[in-house]
Protein backbone atom coordinates (compact mmCIF):
# COMPACT_ATOMS: atom_id res chain seq x y z
CA UNK A 1 0.00 0.00 0.00
CA UNK A 2 1.18 3.10 -0.77
CA UNK A 3 0.82 6.60 1.08
CA UNK A 4 -1.30 8.99 -0.60
CA UNK A 5 0.28 11.89 0.98
CA UNK A 6 3.64 10.86 0.02
CA UNK A 7 3.81 8.26 -2.08
CA UNK A 8 7.64 7.03 -1.18
CA UNK A 9 6.15 5.55 1.97
CA UNK A 10 5.12 2.31 2.97
CA UNK A 11 1.61 1.38 4.92
CA UNK A 12 1.17 -1.89 6.30
CA UNK A 13 -1.85 -4.42 5.83
CA UNK A 14 -3.91 -6.34 7.91
CA UNK A 15 -2.19 -8.89 5.95
CA UNK A 16 1.08 -7.89 7.47
CA UNK A 17 -0.18 -8.81 11.07
CA UNK A 18 -1.61 -11.98 10.12
CA UNK A 19 1.52 -12.89 8.41
CA UNK A 20 3.76 -12.48 11.27
CA UNK A 21 1.35 -13.23 14.32
CA UNK A 22 -0.23 -16.71 14.19
CA UNK A 23 -2.26 -16.84 17.59
CA UNK A 24 -1.84 -20.66 18.03
CA UNK A 25 -2.49 -21.18 21.30
CA UNK A 26 -3.72 -24.35 22.00
CA UNK A 27 -3.70 -24.24 25.58
CA UNK A 28 -7.18 -21.82 25.62
CA UNK A 29 -8.75 -23.28 22.18
CA UNK A 30 -9.52 -26.41 20.60
CA UNK A 31 -8.63 -26.47 16.67
CA UNK A 32 -10.46 -28.81 15.15
CA UNK A 33 -14.00 -30.95 15.23
CA UNK A 34 -14.76 -34.82 15.80
CA UNK A 35 -17.76 -34.11 14.43
CA UNK A 36 -18.31 -36.32 10.86
CA UNK A 37 -21.77 -34.46 9.95
CA UNK A 38 -22.38 -30.84 8.59
CA UNK A 39 -20.55 -28.52 7.70
CA UNK A 40 -16.90 -28.49 9.26
CA UNK A 41 -15.77 -26.45 11.68
CA UNK A 42 -13.93 -23.17 11.78
CA UNK A 43 -10.83 -23.36 13.38
CA UNK A 44 -10.92 -21.64 16.93
CA UNK A 45 -7.77 -19.59 16.34
CA UNK A 46 -8.93 -18.82 12.46
CA UNK A 47 -12.14 -17.16 14.45
CA UNK A 48 -10.19 -15.29 16.96
CA UNK A 49 -7.85 -13.90 14.40
CA UNK A 50 -11.39 -12.81 12.65
CA UNK A 51 -12.32 -10.74 16.08
CA UNK A 52 -8.89 -9.17 16.08
CA UNK A 53 -10.06 -7.96 12.55
CA UNK A 54 -13.10 -6.68 13.63
CA UNK A 55 -11.57 -5.17 16.20
CA UNK A 56 -8.65 -3.49 14.27
CA UNK A 57 -10.64 -2.52 11.47
CA UNK A 58 -12.43 0.81 11.51
CA UNK A 59 -15.83 1.03 13.20
CA UNK A 60 -16.78 -2.76 11.15
CA UNK A 61 -19.27 -4.86 12.49
CA UNK A 62 -19.33 -8.70 12.01
CA UNK A 63 -21.02 -8.71 8.52
CA UNK A 64 -18.52 -6.06 7.03
CA UNK A 65 -16.16 -8.36 8.20
CA UNK A 66 -17.69 -11.66 6.45
CA UNK A 67 -17.90 -9.04 3.47
CA UNK A 68 -14.23 -8.03 3.70
CA UNK A 69 -12.76 -12.53 3.95
CA UNK A 70 -15.12 -12.99 0.83
CA UNK A 71 -14.16 -10.30 -1.28
CA UNK A 72 -10.33 -10.71 -0.24
CA UNK A 73 -9.66 -14.66 -0.60
CA UNK A 74 -5.56 -13.84 0.79
CA UNK A 75 -6.70 -12.29 3.62
CA UNK A 76 -9.02 -15.27 4.54
CA UNK A 77 -5.85 -17.35 3.72
CA UNK A 78 -3.43 -15.68 6.23
CA UNK A 79 -6.71 -16.02 8.66
CA UNK A 80 -6.37 -19.72 8.75
CA UNK A 81 -9.80 -19.98 6.80
CA UNK A 82 -10.23 -21.72 3.15
CA UNK A 83 -10.06 -19.47 0.59
CA UNK A 84 -14.21 -18.90 -0.90
CA UNK A 85 -15.62 -20.39 2.60
CA UNK A 86 -15.24 -17.68 5.33
CA UNK A 87 -17.20 -17.55 8.38
CA UNK A 88 -20.35 -15.87 7.92
CA UNK A 89 -21.26 -13.04 10.74
CA UNK A 90 -23.06 -15.28 12.44
CA UNK A 91 -20.91 -17.76 13.28
CA UNK A 92 -18.50 -15.25 14.43
CA UNK A 93 -20.85 -13.83 16.57
CA UNK A 94 -21.76 -17.18 18.28
CA UNK A 95 -17.75 -17.08 19.01
CA UNK A 96 -17.82 -14.31 20.71
CA UNK A 97 -20.83 -15.00 22.97
CA UNK A 98 -18.60 -18.15 24.39
CA UNK A 99 -15.19 -16.65 24.17
CA UNK A 100 -14.64 -15.95 27.71
CA UNK A 101 -12.59 -13.16 29.29
CA UNK A 102 -10.26 -15.30 31.26
CA UNK A 103 -8.64 -16.68 28.00
CA UNK A 104 -8.89 -13.04 26.31
CA UNK A 105 -6.56 -12.23 29.79
CA UNK A 106 -4.64 -15.27 28.89
CA UNK A 107 -3.92 -13.98 25.93
CA UNK A 108 -2.74 -10.70 26.50
CA UNK A 109 -0.61 -12.02 29.31
CA UNK A 110 1.17 -14.39 26.45
CA UNK A 111 1.30 -11.13 23.77
CA UNK A 112 2.87 -9.21 27.29
CA UNK A 113 5.57 -12.18 27.73
CA UNK A 114 6.74 -11.81 23.79
CA UNK A 115 7.01 -8.19 23.99
CA UNK A 116 8.79 -8.03 27.80
CA UNK A 117 11.58 -11.05 26.04
CA UNK A 118 11.91 -8.15 23.54
CA UNK A 119 12.95 -5.79 26.40
CA UNK A 120 9.40 -3.91 26.03
CA UNK A 121 6.70 -3.25 28.66
CA UNK A 122 8.79 -4.03 31.42
CA UNK A 123 6.73 -2.03 34.09
CA UNK A 124 9.06 -0.32 35.78
CA UNK A 125 7.01 2.91 35.95
CA UNK A 126 2.96 2.47 35.73
CA UNK A 127 0.08 4.88 35.18
CA UNK A 128 -3.70 4.27 36.02
CA UNK A 129 -6.41 6.11 34.75
CA UNK A 130 -10.18 5.42 34.02
CA UNK A 131 -12.38 6.79 31.32
CA UNK A 132 -16.27 6.47 30.90
CA UNK A 133 -17.78 3.79 28.36
CA UNK A 134 -21.57 5.25 28.01
CA UNK A 135 -24.02 1.82 27.82
CA UNK A 136 -25.26 0.92 24.31
CA UNK A 137 -29.68 2.22 23.93
CA UNK A 138 -31.42 0.77 21.62
CA UNK A 139 -33.90 2.75 19.43
CA UNK A 140 -37.88 2.36 20.36
CA UNK A 141 -39.53 -0.04 18.52
CA UNK A 142 -43.64 0.07 17.58
CA UNK A 143 -44.23 -2.53 20.72
CA UNK A 144 -42.11 0.30 23.04
CA UNK A 145 -39.27 1.75 24.47
CA UNK A 146 -36.68 -1.31 24.29
CA UNK A 147 -35.13 -2.46 28.33
CA UNK A 148 -31.30 -0.98 29.91
CA UNK A 149 -28.73 -2.26 29.78
CA UNK A 150 -28.90 -4.07 33.32
CA UNK A 151 -25.44 -4.03 34.90
CA UNK A 152 -24.87 -0.54 33.44
CA UNK A 153 -25.01 2.43 36.17
CA UNK A 154 -25.39 6.73 36.27
CA UNK A 155 -21.63 8.00 37.00
CA UNK A 156 -20.10 11.96 36.93
CA UNK A 157 -17.32 11.82 33.79
CA UNK A 158 -16.03 15.57 33.12
CA UNK A 159 -15.23 14.89 29.61
CA UNK A 160 -19.17 14.07 29.44
CA UNK A 161 -19.88 17.43 31.06
CA UNK A 162 -21.99 15.41 33.88
CA UNK A 163 -24.11 12.56 33.98
CA UNK A 164 -23.71 9.26 32.01
CA UNK A 165 -25.39 6.13 31.77
CA UNK A 166 -22.77 3.09 31.34
CA UNK A 167 -19.00 2.10 32.58
CA UNK A 168 -16.18 3.12 33.33
CA UNK A 169 -12.83 1.23 32.33
CA UNK A 170 -9.78 1.13 34.67
CA UNK A 171 -6.38 0.49 32.60
CA UNK A 172 -3.01 0.02 33.98
CA UNK A 173 -0.66 1.40 31.31
CA UNK A 174 2.91 0.95 31.01
CA UNK A 175 4.44 4.66 31.34
CA UNK A 176 7.31 4.10 29.00
CA UNK A 177 6.32 2.40 26.41
CA UNK A 178 2.65 3.50 26.66
CA UNK A 179 0.83 -0.28 26.59
CA UNK A 180 -2.02 -1.92 28.46
CA UNK A 181 -0.97 -4.53 30.76
CA UNK A 182 -4.30 -4.91 32.52
CA UNK A 183 -8.01 -3.42 32.13
CA UNK A 184 -10.88 -4.14 34.92
CA UNK A 185 -14.42 -2.67 33.60
CA UNK A 186 -17.14 -1.06 36.57
CA UNK A 187 -19.97 -0.15 36.61
CA UNK A 188 -20.27 4.28 36.39
CA UNK A 189 -20.88 4.51 39.71
CA UNK A 190 -17.97 2.61 41.58
CA UNK A 191 -15.42 4.80 43.19
CA UNK A 192 -11.84 5.53 41.46
CA UNK A 193 -10.47 5.22 44.87
CA UNK A 194 -11.71 1.36 45.41
CA UNK A 195 -9.74 0.35 42.69
CA UNK A 196 -6.34 0.04 43.42
CA UNK A 197 -6.60 -2.90 45.34
CA UNK A 198 -8.48 -5.06 42.62
CA UNK A 199 -5.12 -4.30 40.29
CA UNK A 200 -2.31 -5.91 42.99
CA UNK A 201 -2.61 -9.49 42.32
CA UNK A 202 -2.91 -9.41 38.80
CA UNK A 203 0.03 -7.40 37.84
CA UNK A 204 1.39 -9.91 40.89
CA UNK A 205 0.88 -12.62 38.56
CA UNK A 206 1.95 -11.22 35.59
CA UNK A 207 5.33 -10.70 37.07
CA UNK A 208 5.56 -6.73 37.54
CA UNK A 209 7.09 -4.46 40.82
CA UNK A 210 7.23 -1.59 39.22
CA UNK A 211 9.26 1.56 40.49
CA UNK A 212 6.90 4.39 40.84
CA UNK A 213 2.97 4.09 40.09
CA UNK A 214 1.78 7.75 38.74
CA UNK A 215 -2.28 7.94 39.82
CA UNK A 216 -4.78 11.09 39.41
CA UNK A 217 -6.49 13.27 42.23
CA UNK A 218 -9.47 10.43 41.88
CA UNK A 219 -7.54 7.78 43.53
CA UNK A 220 -5.91 10.08 46.50
CA UNK A 221 -6.53 8.10 49.84
CA UNK A 222 -4.55 6.87 52.82
CA UNK A 223 -5.19 3.71 51.97
CA UNK A 224 -4.38 3.79 48.45
CA UNK A 225 -0.92 5.04 49.23
CA UNK A 226 -0.48 2.39 51.93
CA UNK A 227 -1.10 -0.28 49.24
CA UNK A 228 0.69 1.07 46.44
CA UNK A 229 3.80 1.26 49.00
CA UNK A 230 3.35 -1.45 50.91
CA UNK A 231 1.53 -4.16 49.20
CA UNK A 232 3.10 -3.25 45.56
CA UNK A 233 6.57 -2.39 46.79
CA UNK A 234 6.55 1.04 44.80
CA UNK A 235 6.75 4.83 45.16
CA UNK A 236 3.00 6.02 45.08
CA UNK A 237 2.65 9.17 42.71
CA UNK A 238 -0.65 10.33 43.56
CA UNK A 239 -1.79 13.60 42.67
CA UNK A 240 -3.22 15.53 45.63
CA UNK A 241 -6.93 15.89 45.91
CA UNK A 242 -6.93 19.88 45.95
CA UNK A 243 -10.49 19.48 47.97
CA UNK A 244 -8.35 19.14 50.57
CA UNK A 245 -6.46 21.49 52.65
CA UNK A 246 -2.86 22.29 51.53
CA UNK A 247 -0.32 22.45 54.22
CA UNK A 248 3.07 24.61 53.59
CA UNK A 249 6.14 22.79 55.13
CA UNK A 250 9.53 23.95 56.27
CA UNK A 251 12.83 22.78 54.89
CA UNK A 252 13.56 20.37 56.94
CA UNK A 253 10.01 18.82 56.42
CA UNK A 254 10.93 18.51 52.90
CA UNK A 255 13.95 17.12 53.18
CA UNK A 256 12.45 14.49 56.41
CA UNK A 257 10.36 13.59 53.25
CA UNK A 258 12.38 13.41 50.47
CA UNK A 259 13.93 10.32 51.88
CA UNK A 260 10.83 8.84 53.74
CA UNK A 261 9.46 9.09 49.64
CA UNK A 262 11.73 6.29 48.08
CA UNK A 263 11.47 3.68 51.33
CA UNK A 264 8.85 1.19 50.54
CA UNK A 265 8.02 0.59 54.29
CA UNK A 266 8.11 2.14 56.98
CA UNK A 267 9.22 0.83 60.32
CA UNK A 268 6.90 -1.95 61.25
CA UNK A 269 6.35 -0.59 65.11
CA UNK A 270 4.57 2.30 63.29
CA UNK A 271 0.42 1.82 63.65
CA UNK A 272 -1.08 1.61 60.35
CA UNK A 273 -2.74 4.05 60.66
CA UNK A 274 0.22 6.50 61.03
CA UNK A 275 2.17 4.79 58.37
CA UNK A 276 -0.75 5.74 55.93
CA UNK A 277 -0.69 9.35 56.73
CA UNK A 278 3.16 9.39 56.23
CA UNK A 279 3.24 8.09 52.71
CA UNK A 280 0.45 10.67 51.84
CA UNK A 281 2.24 13.72 53.35
CA UNK A 282 4.95 12.44 51.08
CA UNK A 283 3.91 13.60 47.63
CA UNK A 284 2.16 16.47 49.51
CA UNK A 285 5.44 17.66 50.51
CA UNK A 286 6.92 16.72 47.02
CA UNK A 287 3.98 17.93 44.61
CA UNK A 288 5.67 21.00 43.72
CA UNK A 289 9.45 19.36 43.59
CA UNK A 290 11.34 19.19 39.76
CA UNK A 291 11.97 15.71 40.44
CA UNK A 292 8.02 14.77 41.35
CA UNK A 293 6.75 16.60 38.20
CA UNK A 294 9.66 15.06 36.08
CA UNK A 295 8.24 11.71 36.79
CA UNK A 296 4.55 12.52 37.33
CA UNK A 297 4.23 14.22 33.64
CA UNK A 298 4.41 10.32 32.45
CA UNK A 299 1.20 9.72 33.66
CA UNK A 300 0.03 11.80 30.71
CA UNK A 301 0.41 7.85 28.68
CA UNK A 302 -2.80 6.69 30.27
CA UNK A 303 -4.66 9.79 28.47
CA UNK A 304 -2.64 9.00 25.27
CA UNK A 305 -3.96 5.53 25.83
CA UNK A 306 -7.54 6.27 26.15
CA UNK A 307 -7.04 8.70 22.91
CA UNK A 308 -5.83 6.39 20.78
CA UNK A 309 -8.42 3.52 21.50
CA UNK A 310 -10.77 6.04 20.80
CA UNK A 311 -9.81 7.45 17.77
CA UNK A 312 -8.28 4.69 15.73
CA UNK A 313 -10.06 2.11 17.88
CA UNK A 314 -13.14 3.11 18.37
CA UNK A 315 -13.74 2.18 22.00
CA UNK A 316 -16.64 3.85 22.69
CA UNK A 317 -18.75 2.83 19.56
CA UNK A 318 -20.14 -0.99 20.59
CA UNK A 319 -23.64 -2.44 20.42
CA UNK A 320 -23.21 -4.66 23.62
CA UNK A 321 -25.17 -5.04 26.93
CA UNK A 322 -24.30 -6.23 29.84
CA UNK A 323 -20.98 -5.95 31.87
CA UNK A 324 -19.19 -9.18 30.81
CA UNK A 325 -19.58 -8.26 27.00
CA UNK A 326 -18.27 -4.83 27.41
CA UNK A 327 -15.23 -6.72 29.59
CA UNK A 328 -14.59 -8.25 26.55
CA UNK A 329 -14.57 -5.45 23.84
CA UNK A 330 -12.61 -3.41 26.49
CA UNK A 331 -10.22 -6.13 26.29
CA UNK A 332 -10.14 -6.93 22.89
CA UNK A 333 -9.41 -3.37 22.04
CA UNK A 334 -6.34 -2.92 24.24
CA UNK A 335 -4.88 -6.73 23.01
CA UNK A 336 -5.20 -4.99 19.32
CA UNK A 337 -3.05 -2.43 21.09
CA UNK A 338 -0.30 -5.77 21.49
CA UNK A 339 -0.85 -6.98 18.92
CA UNK A 340 -0.31 -4.03 16.62
CA UNK A 341 3.19 -3.15 18.86
CA UNK A 342 4.39 -7.23 18.32
CA UNK A 343 3.70 -6.81 14.90
CA UNK A 344 5.77 -3.50 14.44
CA UNK A 345 8.41 -5.15 15.74
CA UNK A 346 8.64 -8.35 13.81
CA UNK A 347 8.04 -6.47 10.54
CA UNK A 348 11.34 -4.23 11.27
CA UNK A 349 8.80 -0.82 11.69
CA UNK A 350 9.22 0.74 14.94
CA UNK A 351 7.80 4.30 14.31
CA UNK A 352 4.25 2.13 14.23
CA UNK A 353 4.45 0.82 17.24
CA UNK A 354 1.78 2.89 18.40
CA UNK A 355 0.09 3.61 15.60
CA UNK A 356 -2.96 1.26 14.82
CA UNK A 357 -3.57 3.72 10.99
CA UNK A 358 -0.11 2.17 10.04
CA UNK A 359 -2.02 -1.44 9.18
CA UNK A 360 -5.16 -0.25 8.47
CA UNK A 361 -5.28 -1.16 5.13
Amino acid sequence: NISENSPDIYEGSYKDIFSVLHFNFSIFFKVGSNREVGRPKFPDAALFKALILKNLASNSSFRTIEAMLAQDSELAEFLGSKPFSPPSDSVLRCFFARLKLKEIQAIHSSLLQELRALGYAQGRIIALDSTPIEAHRKKPTKKGAPAKDPDARWGIAKCKNGWYFGYKAQVVVDAEDYLPLYVIITPANVSDQKMVKPFLTPLKKLGYHPRMALLGAGYDSEANHFLLQEELGCVSLICPNTRRSKKKFTKKAIKYYKKLLYQTTLDRFLPKQLRKKKYRRCCLVLQDEKEYKKYYHKRIASEQQFATLKKDLFLKSHNLIGLQNTQKHVAMKCLCMLVIALAALRLGVPEAFRLPKYFQH
